[in-house]
């Protein structure tokens, strides 16, 4: 690799293996799974890194990588991945639900409950749906930017997101009735 190129890579590094990670740890649920899919990313990203040209494109493209590693491990492995047990286990990965630090004692727990709902909503979700919406509402992809990363019709991704909406909202409301969780932004 020459040193413009491992220049290039430091920088993309640096600015997205934060996001990367937890992109693939939203897809896995597995800290030993994810450590691997992360490192193969990024192995491929060197491997191809003289291949891509915008630098617009770069961030999309390493999605792409994680997604399309992703896919295949699914294909092999053939699991099903749960999502409590992230929620368990990394009190962060509620973020997109609006956790809020300076929240009372009360409402942090009320959050947690409603986390843990809502991840177990998300896991239920067809993978189709699931990864569309973890690139929307956490990852903050544009429609478009998500129609290009998952080869889809930009009307099937914002189809595909609205239903994943409505499926957790209607799923988060029967456990609403069921528990009394306050539904906050979901409902």
């Amino acid at each position: 690799m020459n040193q413009d190129l491992k220049q290039i890579f430091d920088q993309l590094y640096d600015m997205y293996k934060s996001v990367i990670y937890r992109y693939i740890c939203y897809l896995t649920h597995d800290r030993v799974e994810s450590e691997d899919l992360f490192q193969e990313t990024w192995l491929r990203v060197v491997k191809h890194l003289d291949q891509i040209q915008d630098v617009k494109e770069k961030r999309a493209w390493i999605y792409a990588i994680a997604t399309n590693l992703y896919r295949d491990h699914l294909r092999k492995k053939r699991i099903r991945l749960s999502f409590m047990n992230r929620a368990e286990s990394d009190p962060s990965s509620t973020r997109f639900l609006g956790s809020d630090s300076v929240a009372s004692p009360e409402t942090k727990i009320e959050q947690r409950e409603m986390a843990a709902a809502a991840l177990k909503v998300l896991d239920k979700l067809p993978l189709k749906m699931r990864q569309v919406f973890i690139l929307r509402e956490i990852e903050g992809f544009s429609y478009e930017e998500i129609a290009g990363l998952l080869k889809l019709p930009l009307g099937t991704a914002k189809s595909r997101m609205h239903r994943a909406i409505r499926r957790i909202r209607q799923e988060l409301a029967e456990t609403h009735r069921i528990s009394g969780i306050h539904l906050g932004d979901f409902a």
